[in-house]
């Protein structure tokens, strides 16, 4: 098949990972895979250099850029394209412009998240002709909003390369890596993600107050970038930090492209969502063997087991994340447990060749 993926996203997040992953694989089946992004897109960095004559930089302002319109209109149509796969709520309209009279290409969409759609775009939804949800959260939301005949919705995790994440332990790079962000020998607690509320990067920094009370041998590293115009939330979270005490144990670190050799250097990774659709960091980590100790968001609850291949915990709380880190820093055989589990999990449900033989099914059947 001839495909065009579309992603105008202007920074790096599980979303975009999983984007560049399903294009890579999708070529490496065979099929001819053309990519939209916007222009100086991350994205970019993350495709293999074969790509590279593929990528079109298009701008994607808005919902209603008629010059994207126009521009998507013109790779589709000169490059043939048979399918077209749109990814972020705003390419949903852009991708179905450039479909206007145009009823024997297909048009698919991923959506990521949960929240509500807005009236507009359910008006582009009549053009689409199947929707991805990348699980079963997403899926209920969308059924709930009557855009879409339940037929015409699909769940379809997100897939990662587990081998990736599972081979980076014990590796030079991982090494390498911590020599490189200096994390000496103590335990290492991460969080990783948008620097965001929605994220809960301040209830993570409160919980490392506590352990700090207990354990002050323990590091926390906080990885990711601040997106918004502002960056009120980062500054924040600096203060609350100094607020804290915790300027000796607590490191930020902007977002890491090559985050799979991280991950071996962590005693446990944090998710604090007060929401998650699916959590990317989540799968990468139980892929790798770690440890994960996630808020109970609609898509933590789908990725763990509770006790058996990481460890759920209230939204909000502080004390709760607290408790869980230092189980965690002070019981090896509960580590490889959970590790062992984690990985043996995602192997099984969540991998790349599962999702991307799923989407291929869906290409072909919308064909």
């Amino acid at each position: 098949m001839r495909i065009l993926q579309i992603n105008s996203a202007r920074s790096i997040g599980g979303g975009e990972r999983h984007f560049v992953d399903l294009a890579a694989e999708l070529d490496r089946r065979g099929h001819t895979v053309f990519v939209a992004v916007a222009p100086r897109s991350p994205i970019m960095d993350l495709l293999p250099v074969s790509f590279r004559p593929r990528v079109f930089q298009v701008k994607m302002q808005n919902a209603l850029d008629v010059r994207g319109v126009l521009a998507l209109r013109g790779i589709v149509r000169e490059r043939d394209v048979d399918v077209v796969h749109a990814h972020r709520a705003r390419d949903y309209s852009l991708a179905a412009g450039s479909l206007m009279n145009d009823s024997h290409r297909r048009l698919i969409i991923t959506r990521h998240l949960l929240f509500p759609l807005g009236k507009f775009q359910k008006v582009i939804f009549r053009r689409i002709n199947h929707a991805v949800a990348v699980s079963n959260a997403v899926a209920a939301s969308l059924r709930a909003q009557r855009i879409l005949p339940d037929d015409k919705i699909s769940v379809v995790p997100n897939g990662l390369d587990v081998d990736k994440f599972a081979d980076a332990r014990d590796s030079v790079p991982s090494r390498l890596m911590r020599e490189r962000l200096k994390l000496g020998g103590s335990p290492i607690v991460g969080i990783i993600g948008e620097l965001s509320e929605i994220k809960g990067q301040d209830v993570f920094l409160r919980a490392a107050s506590l352990v700090s009370l207990v354990r002050p041998d323990v590091r926390f590293l906080i990885i990711g970038d601040d997106n918004s115009s502002s960056h009120r939330f980062s500054r924040h979270l600096k203060e609350l930090t100094v607020q804290l005490k915790l300027n000796a144990c607590v490191t930020f670190q902007p977002s890491i492209k090559d985050i799979e050799n991280l991950y071996p250097n962590l005693a446990a990774i944090v998710s604090c969502s007060i929401t998650e659709s699916f959590g990317l960091v989540i799968a990468e980590a139980m892929a790798g063997g770690n440890v994960v100790i996630a808020t109970e968001t609609e898509g933590a609850s789908e990725l763990i087991q509770n006790e058996v291949s990481g460890i759920l915990i209230n939204i909000n709380d502080a004390q709760g994340l607290a408790d869980a880190i230092l189980r965690v820093v002070e019981d090896d055989s509960l580590c490889r447990m959970l590790g062992s589990n984690a990985n043996r999990r995602i192997r099984a449900h969540f991998g790349i060749e599962k999702m991307v033989t799923r989407l291929e099914e869906i290409y072909a059947a919308a064909i």
